[in-house]
């Protein structure tokens, strides 16, 4: 049978030993400071991405999206919740602000990015590797993650949603609108 000390190559070293070294690892590493700064920067950019997202959502040429969003809030949330945000959801889907649709985009990959960044220099100091590239070049590489995750994660919901396409007739371009599927993954 394998026993944890076998796996782990730990040979005569006690386990209270292992626990102390690890700690005083984490310690020399930074890690505290390193995941405090990784969950800021994911943090912050939330807010961007949410200012992108609510831009985006007004201008879906989805027939029938507000009501189909408030009837899904208001199956999903709390009463008093639902009362409290039913204002903004029709604000959201009635005014079409274009003055804030180019900026969330870039300020949200700039702000993911933070947090990538950041996960490059904990993961170089882990490893006691000193960062050789430039800072355009580390920041590049970062929004590149950034936009490569995003892509993951929109397929990873595919087998959630089904796509829906429509039209009125025969010379009309369809729309492509992309509803929630009804039977679970």
């Amino acid at each position: 049978m394998l026993s944890p000390r076998r796996f782990f190559n730990l040979g005569s070293t006690g386990y209270l030993d292992l626990v102390k070294r690890v700690y005083h690892k984490v310690l020399e590493v930074h890690c505290p400071a390193h995941a405090a700064a990784i969950a800021y920067y994911i943090l912050f950019a939330i807010f961007p991405f949410f200012l992108f997202l609510i831009n985006i959502i007004g201008h879906l040429p989805i027939p029938d999206l507000m009501a189909h969003v408030l009837r899904r809030s208001s199956r999903m949330l709390p009463e008093q919740i639902f009362d409290l945000l039913q204002d903004s959801i029709r604000a959201i889907f009635s005014q079409r602000k274009r003055g804030l649709f180019p900026v969330g985009l870039p300020v949200a990959l700039w702000a993911s990015s933070n947090a990538v960044v950041c996960f490059m220099d904990a993961m170089n100091k882990l490893y006691c590797v000193k960062e050789g590239r430039s800072f355009w070049r580390v920041r590049l590489i970062a929004v590149l993650l950034v936009i490569g995750l995003s892509i993951l994660f929109l397929m990873s919901l595919a087998p959630c949603v089904r796509i829906v396409v429509a039209s009125e007739g025969p010379l009309r371009v369809g729309f492509l609108a992309v509803s929630a599927a009804s039977s679970p993954v």
